[in-house]
């Protein structure tokens, strides 16, 4: 049998202890009671199970861009500047073939009107050979100089302008081909559609019609 002090001293102890578990628990049921007051307004109540983000479904997508590559630009300008050196009839004339990378502009000049149309003849040959789309080259009027001289300002179109952006978007849709569809963003149209295979039937489309500017396709994503 245990001594009477020493049992008064094991339930002096447990008593504590039972005090302590009961505070803690207070401290617990406080602190749920909090966060349930921090909860969204209107919000369900939780099943208990853990919720999983919902999974986002991307559809494939290709981009359509134009452009011309300026490195080939200038190899195609210096071959035609070579060729033009060499020619009888250039001999002993003048004529200048001067390239702005910045403004994508290009002017050509020369003593008159047959040798400036012989200069763009030349110089769309070379464009040719180097992989460079003469629609991308916007050629505007020739315009005649002093004493019978002519040039000519051609752009290099680099980018896809905001209303033949929207022509495309137009073809697409009344192409309808399967929920295909497009968008302009910025200077680039965005295809999207629900299989790769509607998507290749829609650049098809778009490559038999003629949208006056050479249309390149990528940044494919399945």
């Amino acid at each position: 049998m245990m001594p009477r002090a020493r049992e008064d001293s094991v339930n002096a102890r447990r008593e504590r202890h039972e005090r302590v578990d009961r505070a803690d628990a207070g401290v617990a049921a406080m602190r749920l009671r909090a966060a349930g007051s921090r909860r969204v307004a209107g919000a369900a109540p939780s099943s208990g199970i853990l919720a999983l983000p919902s999974r986002t479904t991307f559809m494939p997508t290709f981009d359509i861009t134009t452009g011309a590559d300026l490195q080939e630009v200038d190899n195609a300008l210096n071959q035609a500047r070579k060729e033009l050196e060499n020619r009888y009839d250039f001999k002993g004339t003048k004529w200048s073939m001067e390239f702005d990378r910045k403004t994508g502009k290009l002017l050509l000049s020369a003593e008159d009107s047959t040798k400036l149309d012989a200069m763009w003849d030349i110089v769309g040959q070379k464009m040719v050979k180097r992989g460079v789309s003469l629609r991308n080259l916007d050629a505007g009027k020739p315009v005649e100089g002093t004493m019978g001289s002519s040039r000519r300002e051609i752009t290099i179109i680099q980018a896809i302008e905001k209303e033949k952006a929207k022509e495309i978007v137009r073809y697409i849709k009344e192409a309808n081909i399967k929920k295909v569809q497009g968008s302009v963003q910025g200077d680039t149209v965005r295809v999207t559609g629900p299989k790769r295979d509607d998507l290749q039937e829609c650049m098809a489309a778009l490559k038999r019609h003629e949208f006056g500017i050479e249309l390149k396709y990528g940044n494919f994503r399945d």
